[in-house]
Protein backbone atom coordinates (compact mmCIF):
# COMPACT_ATOMS: atom_id res chain seq x y z
CA UNK A 1 0.00 0.00 0.00
CA UNK A 2 1.20 3.37 -0.71
CA UNK A 3 2.01 5.44 2.22
CA UNK A 4 -0.26 8.37 2.72
CA UNK A 5 0.60 11.18 5.04
CA UNK A 6 -2.33 12.93 6.69
CA UNK A 7 -1.49 16.49 7.70
CA UNK A 8 -3.74 18.58 9.95
CA UNK A 9 -5.77 20.94 7.75
CA UNK A 10 -7.51 24.18 8.81
CA UNK A 11 -10.59 25.17 6.85
CA UNK A 12 -10.67 28.71 5.57
CA UNK A 13 -13.82 29.49 7.60
CA UNK A 14 -12.12 28.80 10.90
CA UNK A 15 -9.24 30.56 12.51
CA UNK A 16 -6.11 29.01 13.72
CA UNK A 17 -5.08 29.45 17.31
CA UNK A 18 -3.25 32.67 17.66
CA UNK A 19 -4.56 33.99 14.36
CA UNK A 20 -6.79 37.03 14.78
CA UNK A 21 -8.32 36.84 11.32
CA UNK A 22 -11.03 34.32 12.08
CA UNK A 23 -14.77 34.84 12.20
CA UNK A 24 -14.92 34.50 15.94
CA UNK A 25 -11.61 36.07 16.82
CA UNK A 26 -11.28 37.31 20.35
CA UNK A 27 -11.03 41.03 20.93
CA UNK A 28 -9.90 42.89 24.00
CA UNK A 29 -12.32 44.69 26.31
CA UNK A 30 -10.77 48.00 25.44
CA UNK A 31 -11.35 47.48 21.74
CA UNK A 32 -14.96 46.38 22.18
CA UNK A 33 -16.06 49.51 24.05
CA UNK A 34 -17.48 52.30 21.88
CA UNK A 35 -15.56 55.51 21.96
CA UNK A 36 -17.21 58.95 22.23
CA UNK A 37 -16.12 61.85 20.10
CA UNK A 38 -13.57 64.19 21.60
CA UNK A 39 -15.18 67.01 23.60
CA UNK A 40 -18.61 65.38 23.84
CA UNK A 41 -20.12 65.66 27.31
CA UNK A 42 -22.19 63.01 28.94
CA UNK A 43 -24.91 63.41 31.52
CA UNK A 44 -28.16 65.32 31.73
CA UNK A 45 -29.00 68.44 29.75
CA UNK A 46 -28.00 71.76 31.34
CA UNK A 47 -30.65 73.41 33.51
CA UNK A 48 -32.05 76.61 32.04
CA UNK A 49 -33.99 77.89 35.04
CA UNK A 50 -35.48 76.68 38.31
CA UNK A 51 -38.75 76.92 40.17
CA UNK A 52 -37.22 79.37 42.64
CA UNK A 53 -36.20 81.71 39.84
CA UNK A 54 -39.64 81.42 38.25
CA UNK A 55 -41.15 82.36 41.62
CA UNK A 56 -38.90 85.43 41.93
CA UNK A 57 -39.80 86.44 38.37
CA UNK A 58 -43.46 86.12 39.29
CA UNK A 59 -42.93 88.37 42.31
CA UNK A 60 -41.28 90.98 40.11
CA UNK A 61 -44.25 90.73 37.76
CA UNK A 62 -46.59 91.29 40.73
CA UNK A 63 -44.57 94.37 41.73
CA UNK A 64 -44.87 95.67 38.17
CA UNK A 65 -48.65 95.20 38.20
CA UNK A 66 -48.83 96.95 41.58
CA UNK A 67 -46.97 99.95 40.17
CA UNK A 68 -49.42 100.15 37.27
CA UNK A 69 -52.50 99.75 39.45
CA UNK A 70 -51.41 102.21 42.16
CA UNK A 71 -49.55 104.70 40.00
CA UNK A 72 -51.63 107.61 41.36
CA UNK A 73 -50.66 106.82 44.94
CA UNK A 74 -47.04 106.40 43.89
CA UNK A 75 -47.07 109.77 42.13
CA UNK A 76 -48.52 111.37 45.26
CA UNK A 77 -45.79 109.76 47.36
CA UNK A 78 -43.20 111.04 44.90
CA UNK A 79 -44.62 114.55 45.18
CA UNK A 80 -44.44 114.33 48.98
CA UNK A 81 -40.83 113.17 48.82
CA UNK A 82 -39.89 115.99 46.45
CA UNK A 83 -41.61 118.54 48.67
CA UNK A 84 -39.79 117.27 51.76
CA UNK A 85 -36.42 117.51 50.01
CA UNK A 86 -36.82 120.90 48.31
CA UNK A 87 -38.47 122.44 51.34
CA UNK A 88 -34.95 122.58 52.76
CA UNK A 89 -34.10 125.14 50.06
CA UNK A 90 -37.35 126.96 49.32
CA UNK A 91 -40.87 126.84 50.77
CA UNK A 92 -42.35 123.74 49.18
CA UNK A 93 -45.48 121.77 49.93
CA UNK A 94 -47.19 118.72 48.42
CA UNK A 95 -50.92 118.83 47.77
CA UNK A 96 -52.98 116.61 50.03
CA UNK A 97 -55.20 115.05 47.37
CA UNK A 98 -53.21 115.37 44.13
CA UNK A 99 -49.61 114.64 43.03
CA UNK A 100 -48.72 118.34 42.91
CA UNK A 101 -45.63 120.00 44.34
CA UNK A 102 -46.08 123.66 45.24
CA UNK A 103 -42.93 125.79 45.01
CA UNK A 104 -42.41 129.27 46.47
CA UNK A 105 -45.49 129.31 48.65
CA UNK A 106 -46.11 132.73 50.14
CA UNK A 107 -43.77 134.34 47.61
CA UNK A 108 -44.47 136.17 44.36
CA UNK A 109 -44.45 133.83 41.43
CA UNK A 110 -45.27 130.68 43.37
CA UNK A 111 -46.44 127.80 41.23
CA UNK A 112 -47.43 124.15 41.37
CA UNK A 113 -45.90 121.31 39.37
CA UNK A 114 -48.12 118.33 38.58
CA UNK A 115 -46.35 114.97 38.38
CA UNK A 116 -48.09 113.26 35.47
CA UNK A 117 -47.83 109.50 34.79
CA UNK A 118 -45.23 109.95 32.05
CA UNK A 119 -43.13 112.20 34.32
CA UNK A 120 -43.24 109.85 37.29
CA UNK A 121 -40.54 107.42 38.37
CA UNK A 122 -43.14 104.66 38.03
CA UNK A 123 -42.98 105.21 34.27
CA UNK A 124 -39.29 104.20 34.43
CA UNK A 125 -39.61 101.41 36.98
CA UNK A 126 -42.04 99.32 34.93
CA UNK A 127 -39.56 98.51 32.12
CA UNK A 128 -36.83 98.06 34.73
CA UNK A 129 -38.74 95.31 36.53
CA UNK A 130 -39.73 93.72 33.22
CA UNK A 131 -36.02 93.57 32.42
CA UNK A 132 -35.41 92.08 35.86
CA UNK A 133 -37.94 89.32 35.17
CA UNK A 134 -35.89 88.28 32.16
CA UNK A 135 -32.53 88.52 33.93
CA UNK A 136 -33.52 86.52 36.99
CA UNK A 137 -34.57 83.41 35.07
CA UNK A 138 -31.27 82.07 33.60
CA UNK A 139 -29.28 80.01 36.09
CA UNK A 140 -26.00 81.25 34.63
CA UNK A 141 -26.69 84.66 36.20
CA UNK A 142 -26.33 85.00 39.97
CA UNK A 143 -29.80 85.76 41.28
CA UNK A 144 -28.50 87.71 44.27
CA UNK A 145 -26.47 89.95 41.96
CA UNK A 146 -29.45 90.49 39.67
CA UNK A 147 -31.67 91.54 42.58
CA UNK A 148 -28.94 93.81 43.93
CA UNK A 149 -28.57 95.41 40.51
CA UNK A 150 -32.34 96.00 40.32
CA UNK A 151 -32.35 97.61 43.77
CA UNK A 152 -29.47 99.92 42.84
CA UNK A 153 -31.04 100.85 39.51
CA UNK A 154 -34.36 101.59 41.25
CA UNK A 155 -32.65 104.02 43.61
CA UNK A 156 -30.82 105.68 40.72
CA UNK A 157 -34.00 106.16 38.68
CA UNK A 158 -35.98 107.57 41.62
CA UNK A 159 -33.13 109.95 42.48
CA UNK A 160 -32.87 111.08 38.88
CA UNK A 161 -36.58 111.76 38.64
CA UNK A 162 -36.56 113.82 41.85
CA UNK A 163 -33.65 115.81 40.44
CA UNK A 164 -35.62 116.24 37.24
CA UNK A 165 -38.54 117.76 39.18
CA UNK A 166 -36.17 120.20 40.85
CA UNK A 167 -34.55 121.16 37.55
CA UNK A 168 -37.94 121.90 35.99
CA UNK A 169 -38.91 124.02 39.00
CA UNK A 170 -35.67 126.03 38.89
CA UNK A 171 -36.06 126.64 35.15
CA UNK A 172 -39.63 127.82 35.65
CA UNK A 173 -38.52 130.16 38.41
CA UNK A 174 -35.77 131.68 36.24
CA UNK A 175 -37.44 131.96 32.82
CA UNK A 176 -41.12 132.04 33.79
CA UNK A 177 -43.83 129.38 33.99
CA UNK A 178 -44.51 128.92 30.28
CA UNK A 179 -41.03 129.08 28.77
CA UNK A 180 -39.45 127.55 31.84
CA UNK A 181 -41.73 124.55 31.75
CA UNK A 182 -41.04 123.91 28.07
CA UNK A 183 -37.29 124.18 28.47
CA UNK A 184 -37.17 122.37 31.78
CA UNK A 185 -39.49 119.56 30.76
CA UNK A 186 -38.49 118.91 27.15
CA UNK A 187 -34.77 119.76 27.24
CA UNK A 188 -33.24 119.70 30.70
CA UNK A 189 -35.62 117.13 32.17
CA UNK A 190 -35.27 114.79 29.21
CA UNK A 191 -31.47 115.06 29.37
CA UNK A 192 -31.49 114.20 33.08
CA UNK A 193 -33.72 111.19 32.43
CA UNK A 194 -31.45 109.89 29.66
CA UNK A 195 -28.36 110.33 31.82
CA UNK A 196 -29.80 108.50 34.82
CA UNK A 197 -31.30 105.73 32.69
CA UNK A 198 -27.87 105.20 31.14
CA UNK A 199 -26.25 105.17 34.57
CA UNK A 200 -28.74 102.58 35.82
CA UNK A 201 -28.11 100.31 32.82
CA UNK A 202 -24.35 100.58 33.27
CA UNK A 203 -24.65 99.75 36.96
CA UNK A 204 -26.84 96.74 36.20
CA UNK A 205 -24.22 95.44 33.78
CA UNK A 206 -21.35 96.07 36.19
CA UNK A 207 -23.06 94.47 39.18
CA UNK A 208 -24.22 91.38 37.29
CA UNK A 209 -21.06 90.72 35.29
CA UNK A 210 -18.56 92.14 37.77
CA UNK A 211 -17.95 88.81 39.48
CA UNK A 212 -17.85 85.78 37.22
CA UNK A 213 -19.40 83.38 39.70
CA UNK A 214 -21.71 80.54 38.81
CA UNK A 215 -24.39 80.22 41.42
CA UNK A 216 -25.18 76.66 42.43
CA UNK A 217 -26.98 77.17 45.68
CA UNK A 218 -29.55 79.60 44.24
CA UNK A 219 -30.83 77.27 41.52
Amino acid sequence: MGSHSYGLQWPSTMHKPGNARGRHCAVSRRQSLPTKPHGQRTGTAPTITSWRRVLVAGLLGAVTMTILLFQFQLRHAEASAAAAIYNLITPTLAATTSPIVWFGLGQPGGFGLLITPDCSAAFLLVPLFLLGMGLVLPVRLAMRQVLSALAIATGVLITGNLLRVGAIAVTMRITGPDTGYQIGHLVIGSAISVIFISISLVLITVVITGRRTMVKGSR
